[in-house]
């Protein structure tokens, strides 16, 4: 018989003494055990056949390929010959042919299905409640009108919304507990074991922006407790990948874990090969398995996520919709969603930037923000100061603009009826109008503003029922 393992190789059909004896012995014992069950020896039976089928039902089929396994590496190893992976070759104990796998390909088989087994176990029904046995206790928030705890968040925006930055502001402040304020203005009621894998932006950029928020912090006297960090994306369509994560869960008794970004994690792995980010459904099944393995550990995944290039740039919000692929607007129950504030350029030069967030979820809380991030510069230092206000919309800003110019505008003029009526002290008003190219109604209202002010007083004497008009301090030099 040629050898599969290596076809090159003639196999004498005779086996070592030792296995023939064990193989011989091994079998009699089996078919006497079987017999005996019987009560009687049947002549007319193909013991052989018989004899490989009691082996494998005694053993189960997982086990008998990889006590084939071992059998052969023995055969092997008595003949100085090393086990090809993937070759063929006849099992010496029931003459079966099999291909080698090996111990790493049958654990790797053992781990996944272990996971397939726990994610597909079946109830003896699936029906165990009824509505009346639902809880109706109020949902316990991690942070105040922000996260809700075990249930799955995104955080998504546009390419360089601060995703990153808002998430280690939320991950720092978690980790922290009760007195801290997510945002400067969300209260954490709860301090949580928190991990981060984050595969894209980099140690340094990380490093720095760790070091500022945690500096913004110990200025005040407190100590600081750091999350756990991961600098790659992992392959969240592995199943072995998965348990290893919930095995990390139980380990460091997480209670928040965050997967940034999402595009670099969900479609990778076995079970995510030929998905398409459009197909909803594919998605879907992808997005539960993860966020479930963590919610049945006690917690709460978070997912980092990118906007949609073409997603509008006119809302003073982003909206759900506006997510890249299809099933994560569907399946995430909470969200931060963030956007630049319309109408409000960054002043790069000093590194503050303007945003608009939407915090919302099916818990039932929403609210709508702007905010102001003092990042700094590389010249200037790095540092980490977020103001939190009532949303300002585009129309908000234009308004505030508005009024703005129209201030300025008005202090100029009022400027120049001053300067006017300094040069030519008692000047009526109306020629003081005129030589400030002003109209009578604006003249009479700035000159109201500035004598209330005691920059304009009245100079004795009149001229054809027109009051006189001076400067304060050239009154008092008269005087």
């Amino acid at each position: 018989m040629v050898s599969l393992a290596n076809p090159n190789h003639t196999v004498n059909e005779q086996k070592p003494r030792t296995m023939l004896d064990s193989i011989a012995a091994h079998k009699r014992q089996m078919l006497n055990e079987y017999w005996a069950t019987q009560g009687c020896v049947r002549e007319d039976v193909d013991e052989e056949a018989l004899y490989r089928a009691i082996c494998v039902r005694k053993e189960s089929i997982e086990q008998f390929y990889v006590d084939a396994d071992n059998r052969f590496e023995e055969w092997c190893r008595e003949r100085c010959m090393v086990p090809q992976p993937g070759a063929f070759y006849s099992d010496p104990l029931t003459n079966w042919t099999v291909r080698y796998k090996g111990k790493e390909a049958h654990a790797q088989e053992k781990a996944e299905e272990l996971v397939r087994l726990q994610q597909q176990a079946v109830p003896e029904s699936y029906f165990a409640r009824t509505f009346d046995e639902l809880s109706t206790e109020d949902e316990m928030y991690l942070v105040e009108d922000v996260l809700v705890e075990n249930q799955p968040m995104v955080i998504k925006g546009k390419s360089k919304s601060f995703k990153t930055g808002i998430m280690l502001d939320l991950a720092f402040n978690l980790a922290q507990g009760a007195g801290f304020m997510f945002l400067g203005k969300f209260a954490v009621n709860k301090q949580c074991n928190v991990a981060v894998f984050s595969g894209e932006s980099g140690e340094r950029t990380l490093g720095k922006r760790w070091r500022a928020i945690k500096a913004t912090y110990a200025k005040l006297g407190h100590t600081v407790r750091s999350p756990w960090i991961n600098l790659e994306a992992p392959a969240l369509g592995d199943p072995q990948v998965i348990a290893r994560i919930v095995q990390d869960i139980r380990k460091l008794k997480l209670d928040v874990i965050v997967f940034d970004p999402l595009y670099l994690s969900l479609l990778r792995g076995q079970r995510a090969r030929g998905v398409e980010s459009s197909n909803v459904f594919a998605m879907g099944a992808l997005l539960y398995e993860i966020a479930n393995a963590c919610v049945k550990e006690g917690c709460t995944p978070i997912f980092v996520h990118h906007d949609k290039k073409t997603a509008n740039d006119d809302s003073d919000i982003s909206d759900m919709n506006d997510g890249a692929g299809a099933g994560i607007q569907e399946f995430m129950r909470q969200w931060i969603s963030i956007k630049k504030r319309p109408g409000k350029p960054h002043d790069k030069e000093h590194g503050v930037y303007y945003m608009n967030i939407d915090i919302g979820g099916s818990a039932g809380h929403a609210v709508e923000q702007s905010l102001t991030i003092e990042q700094g510069t590389k010249t200037t230092g790095w540092k980490w100061k977020v103001t939190c206000e009532r949303l300002i919309s585009s129309k908000d800003d234009r308004k505030r603009e508005k009024e703005t110019q129209e201030r300025e505008q008005e202090a100029q003029e009022r400027e120049r009826l001053y300067q006017c009526i300094a040069a030519a002290p008692g000047i009526t008003l109306k020629r003081a109008a005129a030589a400030a190219h002003l109209g009578p109604d604006k003249a009479e209202r700035h000159m109201a503003y500035l004598r209330a002010e005691g920059r304009i007083g009245d100079r004795p004497g009149r001229q054809k029922d027109s009051v006189l008009y001076e400067v304060i301090e050239q009154a008092g030099k008269k005087a």
